[in-house]
This record gives C-alpha cells, structure tokens and sequence, in this order.
C-alpha cells in the first residue's frame, strides 16, 4: 500500500521530505497541470496567457529602471 501524505507537511526544508513524498509531489504536478489545462476554454488560456506576459513584462521594465537609476 502506498503512502499518502497530505498538505501541509510539517517539515521546513525539502531535504528533510521523505523521498516518496516528493516522487508522489512531482507526479502530481505533472497531472494537475494538464487536468486544468484541458478544463480551460480557448477564451481562458488566451486570458491567463496575456496576464502572465504583461506580469513579465512588469517585471523585466521594473528591473530596467533600477537599472538605469545607478
């Protein structure tokens, strides 16, 4: 039988997770995102997509201008 483990892990460090956890973690994250991919519609992902480039894009004139402030 394998081993569940649930959130929150009382541990403070990825180090200290047992190593199944983290094989169980990473498997996980694998899934999960394309499951929320495939339940988003066209209109969606082309909504999420956009936010995340003017986030980037943010943060790249964010860095630039302390940049140029030196």
């Amino acid at each position: 039988m394998a081993t569940v483990y649930t959130y929150p892990l009382r541990m403070t460090t990825r180090n200290k997770l047992p190593e199944a956890a983290l094989e169980f973690f990473r498997k996980q994250g694998r899934i999960g995102g394309t499951r929320r991919a495939a339940n988003l519609t066209a209109e969606q992902r082309s909504e999420q997509a956009r936010k995340a480039v003017q986030a980037r894009w943010a943060k790249q004139a964010k860095k630039a201008s302390k940049k140029g402030t030196k």
